[in-house]
């Protein structure tokens, strides 16, 4: 008996294979990417200076986007303090920032 043969073409190599927590999926992102390339590096130096100015009544507009309703997304605007307006996910509305 010699050693097992194993077919290759079995087990074929994808890369969705090395998906990871981050990694785009679909197209969009995730709320960890999100949190990272969004929120801590724009939003929340924006929300310190306008603190800063003396600008309390923050408001953040945020429609039920997968990343949107992640928990640290859930979160943030309690922790500083910031007003939620929620906006409906695909609404067929106009977009909210626009006409407010």
């Amino acid at each position: 008996m010699g050693e097992p043969e194993i077919n290759l073409r079995k087990w074929p190599y994808s890369k969705a294979d090395d998906l990871k927590r981050g990694d785009r999926m679909r197209g969009g992102i995730d709320g960890y990417q999100h949190r990272e390339k969004i929120i801590k590096p724009l939003v929340k130096p924006s929300v310190d200076q306008l603190k800063r100015l003396g600008k309390t009544n923050v408001l953040l507009l945020k429609d039920g986007a997968p990343a949107h309703t992640s928990r640290f997304d859930r979160e943030f605007p309690s922790v500083n303090d910031i007003k939620k307006m929620c906006w409906p996910s695909h609404s067929p509305d106009v977009n909210a920032c626009e006409h407010p």
